[in-house]
């Protein structure tokens, strides 16, 4: 049962990273949740996350990023899908979380089709605009035109076209300071 009183009307960013470093399209994908005016929460997934978590910490700031969850595993190392989507549906489900959002990357397009099925949704794939809670334009027909989509779903889960927003989640003195562990042990 999704704990809708915990973090209700709350984004989930999925962020991605390589190299020990923070993907540049997770900061877009933080702007396209700011547009929703609702608090937005990180999960970090991974093995040895200490300088992505820093990168995190370095390049947002409270007013964009509430919380940071790390699922810092070895099992995680890999980045597979079918590991990752468990994670990330046991944070939806225990914090309630009515979106998560994630890059249109190859990375995201694999693991929220896994998560949408976990959560019993629909992915809304390609999101160039965030109109309001449920409401999203996105491409049809190849990309020649745009779609108003409405989602009536108890959570959305958005793949985000990094192309189509701006790099601007300010960084400020006021830095995330509310990270918190998750136990990979008991979800995989």
């Amino acid at each position: 049962m999704f704990n809708l009183f915990r973090a209700r009307f709350s984004t989930l960013v999925v962020a991605e990273h390589s190299a020990g470093r923070l993907s540049g399209n997770t900061r877009k994908v933080l702007s396209a949740a700011r547009e929703l005016n609702e608090p937005t929460d990180v999960v970090i997934c991974g093995n040895d996350l200490t300088s992505v978590l820093a990168d995190l910490q370095e390049k947002s700031c409270q007013d964009c990023v509430r919380k940071v969850f790390v699922a810092d595993h070895s099992l995680l190392a890999d980045m597979m899908a079918d590991r990752l989507s468990l994670v990330v549906e046991s944070l939806v489900k225990t914090q309630g979380y009515e979106q998560v959002m994630m890059s249109g990357s190859s990375q995201g397009k694999d693991l929220l089709p896994y998560l949408a099925g976990l959560l019993g949704t629909q992915p809304v794939t390609e999101v160039t605009q965030v109109v309001g809670k449920g409401q999203y334009v996105r491409p049809i027909y190849a990309g020649n035109a745009m779609a108003s989509v409405s989602s009536g779903q108890a959570v959305d889960c958005l793949t985000i076209r990094a192309t189509s927003f701006e790099d601007n989640v300010i960084s400020c003195e006021t830095k995330v300071s509310e990270v918190e562990q998750v136990s990979v042990e008991s979800v995989l």
